[in-house]
Formats: structure tokens, sequence, C-alpha cells
């Protein structure tokens, strides 16, 4: 198993000041899908073409350091961002106007990073990250099939016949699941999770998860190691196999855990996990619905065996939403 990790997490603690939404997109924009990274094209104030990451798990949108400087952003302050291993302290902005396709917010505080080392496609330099500060404003359809991406300030009208509800924590998606029948955790829907493509699912969790897990099934062993680079350094992380996680009306048999090591911000008792579009993306198209804190789906005719549901939709009788 030779994959590549990439935590992109958890960016705390920062506002957002004055919101403006316009005109729905009619057909979404394209964006470049990339070690399961979604990647679009944004515009600030007066600048197209910027190359952004997509990122529910960040719920404060950054840009790179070099981008801002060409840019001349004002500096308002100072703050700090938590990683998966530990704090930064970064400069705060204030932006007239960001916009991808039609829809676009005004107004808006974002933080100034150096984003150099972080992947983008086509070898070329990352220009920021969009956050669920921006996100949450608009109805967020991800179709991955079609590589394209809807936001909308109303709800779409296609019809979903399954959906994960979430709730919003620290500004981030956050479900309940149960691993091997027996624990429950809260995951958060991480968007900016990169792993190789690949037919398995992989699924984040704190070391603390880890002991439980264990000390129910000491059968359960390390079978390889993924190497990651988040907020504050490197990480290397254990990667074993579990009987299932169970996920509202689905069953995902045979999953990866990726285990986080106990430091930064996976040091915190109240740490909680995530999953990514690695996940997602099985499903071909969702569509995050931050108002009713729910993420909606259909079940594609090819979809992956290893995902189950627990209780098939009887189709004389089902509820479209």
């Amino acid at each position: 198993m030779n994959k590549i990790f990439r935590p992109f997490y958890l960016f705390l603690f920062l506002s957002l000041y004055g919101v403006s939404t316009v005109l729905a997109q009619s057909n979404g924009v394209g964006f470049q899908y990339y070690q399961s990274l979604i990647y679009v094209h944004v515009k600030i104030n007066n600048k197209p073409g910027l190359v952004f990451l997509l990122n529910t798990g960040a719920n404060t949108s950054v840009l790179n350091t070099q981008t801002a400087n060409i840019i001349r952003l004002p500096e308002v302050r100072e703050d700090s961002v938590e990683g998966t291993v530990g704090y930064e302290r970064v400069k705060v902005l204030r932006i007239a106007k960001i916009q991808l396709g039609d829809a676009r917010v005004d107004n808006m505080e974002i933080t100034k990073r150096d984003l150099s080392k972080w992947p983008a496609p086509d070898q070329k330099p990352l220009d920021g990250i969009l956050g669920t500060d921006f996100l949450r404003q608009f109805y967020v359809t991800i179709d991955f099939k079609a590589h394209k991406l809807l936001l909308t300030p109303k709800k779409p009208s296609v019809k979903y016949l399954y959906n994960f509800p979430f709730e919003m924590e620290d500004n981030i998606p956050q479900m309940n699941v149960k691993l091997n029948d027996s624990i429950r955790i809260p995951l958060r829907y991480n968007t900016g999770v990169s792993l190789v493509g690949n037919r398995d699912i992989f699924i984040n969790i704190s070391y603390d998860t880890w002991r439980k897990l264990k000390n129910l099934d000491m059968t359960l062993t390390t079978e390889s190691y993924m190497t990651g680079t988040a907020v504050g350094g490197n990480v290397y992380l254990p990667v074993v196999q579990i009987r299932s996680m169970e996920i509202s009306d689905f069953i995902v048999r045979s999953p990866y855990v990726i285990i986080q090591p106990e430091e930064g911000y996976f040091k915190r008792p109240d740490a909680v996990g995530f999953l990514g579009n690695n996940f997602m993306e099985k499903f071909e198209k969702v569509c995050i619905n931050f108002n009713e804190q729910k993420i909606y789906f259909n079940i594609p005719k090819a979809r992956a065996a290893n995902i189950v549901v627990k209780k098939p939709i009887n189709k004389s009788t089902r509820k479209r939403t």
C-alpha cells in the first residue's frame, strides 16, 4: 500500500465580516480533481484565475503569502491557526470580494500563509484555500464524475433519496459514525484531505479511538504507514483495516483507519477525526446543504461493493427530498 496522504485540517478562531451573494450558477463551474482534492479558479477583488483548494475542513479561507503580496491586500491583525501537529501564527487580511463562478461573498476576512509546499495540479502554485466561511453561504453540489461544482443561494431542484445528517462544529460539517459495531465517534467531512485515488475507503481517527478499538479486538494490527504534511510539520501515520463503519443508513465494509498521533490538535481529549472525498466520491454527486445540515446524495448503479444500504428505500413508497 503506497499512498500519499496530506491532511489539510483545521483553521480555527477567525471571523467572517459581511456577506453578499449573487445569482445562482446555471451550469456550475468545472474543477480539477487531483489526489482526491478539488481545485477551482477564484477571483479576489479584480484578480481572476487564482488556483484555490476547496476545503470544508477549514473554517477560514487562506491566501498564499506570495499571492497576497501581489494583490497588496491590507493586513488587519494577527491570529493563529490550529493544525494536526500544532499552531501557526498568521496574518489576517480584508478583501472586498471573493468570487467562484457567479457565487460571491463581499467584505470578508481571509488569512495569509505560506502555501508554497502544498500540492496543486499541473505544477502550478496554490494561491489559496476556500473554506466554510465562504462555502456555507451556498448550497454546494459536488459532481465527482463530471468534475463540476455548483454553488447556489437557493436549494437545487435535483431529487435526492439519501442523506448524511451533520452538525456544524467550529463551522466544519461533523457526522456521527460507529466503528466495528461498537465505538461511536464523530467525524468531520474534510474535502482538503489528499489521498491518491483508490477504491478502498479511508477515515482518520484519533489515537484515543484507536486504543478503544484495539482493546475490543486485539487482532487489529498496523498494515502500513502513510506520510502527510499538515499545519505545523510532517506526520507518519499507521494504517489499520477494521471490519466496518456505520454511517446513517449505510454500512461500509472493511474500511481502513489512519491513526493520528497524539500531537498538536490530536493531543486534545476532544479531538475529532475526519473523512474526505475518498469516501464521498463513491456516491458520484453530493449536495452539502448547510441550512438543513445534511449531505444529500443518490446511490449510483455501479456503487462500490463495500458500501451497503442497511434499509433500502421501497420504490413504491419512497419520498424524495
